[in-house]
């Protein structure tokens, strides 16, 4: 006999690592697994991830939870998270164009510094730091190489 669904699996891609949970209605944890990411850091505050990783690292995470329950049909629903205001530029095909930039780094500071007004924090809600995306990609474009055959993101367009 077939039952209802009643299991949620919980994932949250972190900075750290992706996990999957599997809970029953009442929150009971019944089945979990994660897998690692790895950070690198080519230059002092610069946090980066091979975006690839995020989805290899999610999947392999899930399979491994959903594949320890005794009934895999009774996973009814799934919950997705990722890390703040990480970002990944992509090309037309949905590859990344370079490492993803995390939501923690730093390379932005002068931008921070010209942008992060008080005036943005009342409009936005967001405070001067590494965090909003509006400073921190115009810190990646300017510290960023070219590369050849490949769109770059420029200061003055959203692309060239």
């Amino acid at each position: 006999m077939r039952t209802r669904p009643d299991l949620v699996v919980a994932v949250d891609c972190s900075t750290t690592g992706a996990k999957a949970i599997v809970q029953d209605a009442a929150g009971v944890v019944v089945a979990q697994a994660a897998r690692p990411l790895r950070t690198s850091q080519p230059r002092p505050s610069f946090h980066e991830q091979d975006a690839e990783d995020w989805w290899t690292a999610t999947r392999g995470a899930v399979a491994e939870a959903v594949a320890a329950l005794d009934d895999p049909s009774r996973v009814g629903a799934v919950c997705l998270t990722h890390q703040r205001e990480s970002f990944v530029c992509l090309d037309a095909g949905g590859r990344p164009l370079r490492p993803a930039i995390l939501w923690l780094d730093g390379r932005a500071h002068a931008e921070i510094a010209e942008l992060g007004t008080a005036r943005v924090h009342e409009l936005s809600g967001k405070p001067p730091d590494t965090t909003p995306r509006s400073t921190s990609s115009r810190g990646w474009r300017a510290t960023s190489p070219r590369r050849s055959g490949r769109r770059r993101w420029s200061a003055t367009s959203t692309r060239s």
